[in-house]
């Protein structure tokens, strides 16, 4: 429910200013990689591509994994950032002609509503369509402090062992971090227990 979200309340910075997350957000740990989702891009109500240029400029350390829907993938920028392409945002004509960003380097979000993809259905069968990295999106479980959804990941684990896949959703703790480290899971997307301070430095520290 994009259009109810609220402005951010965090331990790590006061207020909401973009520079100011992504400082406290650093300030806990040395990331090298930050996730943005455009929420305006993908509900088709314009585009926060100021704001994101000047995280890039600000942080020249970070790579950023910028999500805005075919707006990314397509830009002639996607060299200062990873573009990540949402499986919400791909039809099936898209899909059609998507051999042509092999060569680009993006990362692949599979977004599923409860038991539903969003998006075409062949991506889950046609694994030639994948890049080397992709994201386990369960929009359900995001904010949630649910606990992952392991049952789905541990599919796609046992599908895709020559792919790396991303968790995203639902982890709320360190015993979440351990046990998805130990099934093979690449790397996590981490939002609301960093914020709530349910994750702490010394926790992330141990995933170097």
């Amino acid at each position: 429910m994009r259009d109810q979200y609220k402005p951010l309340q965090s331990k790590l910075c006061a207020g909401s200013n973009p520079i100011d997350i992504v400082q406290g957000v650093l300030s806990l740990y040395p990331f090298s990689y930050l996730y943005i989702a455009d929420l305006d891009a993908l509900m088709g109500q314009g585009s926060n591509w100021s704001m994101i240029q000047m995280l890039i400029e600000n942080f020249p350390d970070v790579e950023f994994w910028v999500d805005q829907g075919l707006v990314s993938i397509h830009s002639t920028d996607s060299s200062s950032f990873t573009p990540v392409l949402g499986s919400e945002s791909i039809d099936q004509a898209f899909l059609d002609g998507m051999h042509q960003f092999r060569q680009r380097q993006f990362i692949l979000s599979l977004d599923f509503s409860e038991d539903r993809l969003l998006g075409p259905e062949s991506l889950l069968t046609e694994l030639n369509h994948w890049p080397d990295r992709t994201i386990i999106m369960s929009l359900g479980l995001v904010g949630s402090n649910a606990g992952p959804d392991w049952a789905r990941l541990g599919q796609f684990l046992a599908r895709c062992s020559d792919r790396h896949i991303f968790s995203a959703g639902g982890t709320r703790s360190y015993s979440d971090l351990l046990r998805l480290d130990k099934m093979g899971v690449s790397g996590v997307l981490l939002a609301s227990a960093l914020h709530s301070g349910a994750l702490k430095a010394g926790d992330l520290s141990c995933f170097e």
